[in-house]
C-alpha cells in the first residue's frame, strides 16, 4: 500500500500522501434501510484526476481502488470521468456527464427502494441514471486519487 491518507476534518476530507494511490473515506453516520430518502451536498476542490460520490458499506478498504474485484457489492457512485457503478459494473459512459472542481454534486439515497441518484449545480440538474438494488447499512462516502485534494460537505445529510 502507498502513503496516501484521507483525513476528516469539520465537514471536509483532505487527501494528502501519494498522489498515485486512491483512498475513500465515509462522511458522516450510516444510513440504515427503510429510513426513508436521504440527500446530501459536496463540493470538490484541488487538482481532481479521478474521483467520485456515492455510498459504500462500513467495512470497505479506505485505501486502493473501489474498481477492485474484492469491493463488488460494497460500494456504489459516481464517478468525475462520468459513469456509474452500481456495486458490481460500470455503466454506460455516453449520457452520464463528468464532473470537476467546485461542481455542486447532490447524492440522494432512496433507503427504503435502494436507490441511489444524482444531482449536479444549484440548479439541481438531474443527472440519467439511477443505480438500483442497494439493500443493507450504507455509509455516503467519497473516493479519489491524486494529493491535497479536499471534499467539503456543504450540506450534510438529511431528509428533504
Amino acid at each position: 500500500l502507498g502513503s496516501a491518507s484521507m483525513r476528516a476534518s469539520g465537514g471536509s476530507v483532505l487527501k494528502s500522501g501519494d498522489p498515485e494511490e486512491f483512498g475513500a473515506a465515509m462522511l458522516s453516520g450510516s444510513i440504515r434501510e427503510n429510513t426513508g430518502v436521504h440527500e446530501w451536498e459536496v463540493e470538490w476542490s484541488g487538482q481532481l484526476h479521478w474521483c467520485a460520490v456515492g455510498v459504500a458499506r462500513g467495512g470497505i478498504r479506505t485505501t486502493g481502488s473501489l474498481r477492485r474485484p474484492d469491493m463488488r457489492d460494497n460500494a456504489w457512485f459516481w464517478h468525475s470521468k462520468g459513469f456509474l457503478c452500481n456495486g458490481d459494473m460500470f455503466e454506460e459512459w455516453s449520457d452520464v456527464p463528468g464532473y470537476g472542481e467546485r461542481d455542486r454534486l447532490t447524492v440522494v439515497y432512496d433507503s427504503d427502494n435502494g436507490d441511489l441518484r444524482f444531482l449536479r449545480g444549484f440548479k439541481r440538474e438531474e443527472i440519467p441514471g439511477v443505480i438500483r438494488g442497494i439493500s443493507g447499512e450504507v455509509y455516503p462516502m467519497v473516493y479519489t486519487d491524486g494529493e491535497h485534494i479536499t471534499c467539503s460537505m456543504i450540506v450534510s445529510p438529511h431528509r428533504p
